[in-house]
């Protein structure tokens, strides 16, 4: 049992780090890895619960949740809006002096807009309290020890809280309602190409940037990846096991087959560690490449308390933008899709009959109960259930629920202890963004896979899924590039 539990935590865990790492730098969090580690052992402590949640109350298959992808999109498109865009020099690392008074001003403005009452979308009346001194969870010191004043960071993820509760509702609707199941009728495998497949492609300038720092660890991590899942595979690790009747004795693992974006991480992160220790790396914080070194975050490890017990409203009261409750539906819409895809598989390959209609129901309601609790803990992210571990299921052919229920308690106690989320924090940028090529690549393809059921000799639908994609991908990349150009006058319609 250990065994499999070890296997479906890490098999999680790439996911896991993955979505507050990328939500990062659009919270201009990139400089801050304090409040970077807080995320991570918040979505680590919420996809415990929600985990927990689903297998005793929900579907009640052996899935492991966690944050979802189908989240970020809508997210990071929410960030991008002149409201919320961090300015340009706030991204480079060698620009930001946190004593200086113009960062200090730059922060206290996203505040007071973030933070205050605005009434009409234009008037500032009055900020909402006191900002709280000492160094809290999510708070940076702006203005040095002399100043006494200390600046929430992570204010941003009080927009994306409200709009993530609010959507979840929506998901909480449709799933106790038993509307799934009719919805079900209209989304085939030509809705859900192009949905998935919308999920990942959107991200491709985050993955571009972080790997862009040091495109030579990048590539490193991605032949690491590709070597491990592709051509190791088939190659069964003897490892000591303990069993009632044999004792001690070695069984066959194919460790290269299951965790092969884990070793390629571990494996690349230890090389950024060499590499700085030897001076390899540059030393000087606008040099190509400095950010690889893994001493630019080496500090937060210090900082970081051993014990930080995550609670809702953490970073504050959530507030609500109808624009971000709009994307985040849309958000919402897909995870349900791909949820359901997962739960029969999951029950396929346990050897379990196909759930029944009232079983997805559940799912998809504790689902968006997953979602609420994650917007009130503040994990800048919703839940769904891991299509990665339904894979590891197809592997051990092992489908114990009890073993997922450990997974869970594990992301719990994990979310508590501060260090662990610290040291995910320490993971060099460039390592980032080779293991998000790979990643977000192969959601892409996953999600154009779903087209082999569909007769693509079709002009239908071969025009439905090139319009959906090509729509998709044209009319985001316009919006973002004239947003004077929506104006009507009223801020909440100019937004959505």
């Amino acid at each position: 049992m250990v065994a499999r539990l070890i296997k479906h935590f890490l098999t999680a865990l790439g996911g896991l780090v993955a979505v507050p790492l990328i939500l990062a730098k659009d919270l201009c969090l990139q400089h801050d890895p304090l409040t970077q580690s807080y995320l991570i052992s918040t979505i680590f402590f919420v996809s415990g619960i929600c985990t927990l949640l689903q297998v005793f109350l929900g579907v009640r298959l052996p899935i492991l949740q966690g944050g979802t992808f189908a989240f970020l999109a809508p997210s990071l498109a929410m960030l991008s809006l002149p409201t919320w865009k961090c300015p340009t020099w706030t991204l480079n690392a060698s620009l930001v002096n946190t004593s200086s008074p113009e960062f200090t001003e730059e922060w206290q403005k996203r505040i007071r807009e973030v933070l205050g009452f605005i009434i009409q979308g234009k008037k500032l009346v009055a900020l909402k309290q006191a900002l709280k001194f000492g160094h809290a969870p999510g708070t940076t010191n702006l203005g040095g020890p002399a100043a006494g004043f200390q600046v929430l960071s992570p204010t941003l993820p009080l927009q994306l809280q409200g709009a993530i509760m609010v959507a979840s509702c929506v998901q909480m609707l449709v799933g106790f309602s038993g509307l799934i199941g009719f919805l079900m009728r209209f989304i085939g495998p030509l809705t859900i190409a192009p949905t998935i497949s919308l999920v990942a492609l959107p991200l491709f300038d985050s993955a571009g940037n972080d790997a862009g720092i040091h495109w030579g660890i990048a590539a490193m991590t991605i032949f690491l990846i590709v070597l491990f899942s592709q051509y190791l595979k088939n190659i069964a690790v003897p490892v000591p096991v303990y069993g009632r009747e044999k004792k001690c004795h070695t069984s066959k693992f194919y460790l290269f087959q299951v965790f092969p974006v884990l070793l390629a991480l571990c494996i690349s992160w230890l090389l950024c560690f060499v590499l700085t220790v030897t001076n390899a790396l540059p030393s000087a914080p606008a040099a190509y490449g400095y950010l690889a070194r893994t001493d630019t975050k080496g500090d937060v490890l210090s900082q970081a308390p051993w014990f930080h017990f995550p609670y809702p409203g953490q970073w504050g009261l959530p507030t609500i933008s109808l624009a971000g409750v709009f994307g985040i539906i849309a958000g919402v819409i897909s995870s349900m899709v791909e949820s359901v895809g997962d739960y029969y598989a999951c029950a396929r390959l346990v050897g379990a009959p196909p759930p029944p209609k009232h079983a997805i129901n559940r799912g998809i309601g504790i689902e968006g109960l997953g979602c609420l609790l994650a917007g009130a803990w503040g994990t800048g992210n919703g839940t769904t259930s891991y299509s990665e571990n339904v894979g590891a299921l197809g592997i051990t052919r092992v489908g114990s629920r009890m073993v997922i229920v450990a997974a869970g308690c594990v992301l719990l106690l994990m979310g508590v202890f501060g260090k662990i989320g610290a040291a995910f924090a320490t993971i060099p940028t460039p390592v980032i963004g080779g293991m998000f090529l790979v990643m977000f690549g192969v959601i892409t393809a996953v999600g154009i896979s779903s087209l082999q059921y569909v007769d693509m000799n079709s002009s239908r639908n071969l025009f439905i899924f090139g319009f959906s994609i090509y729509c998709g991908l044209a009319v985001p990349n316009w919006v973002n590039k004239n947003p004077e150009r929506l104006h009507t006058g009223d801020s909440p319609s100019s937004r959505l």
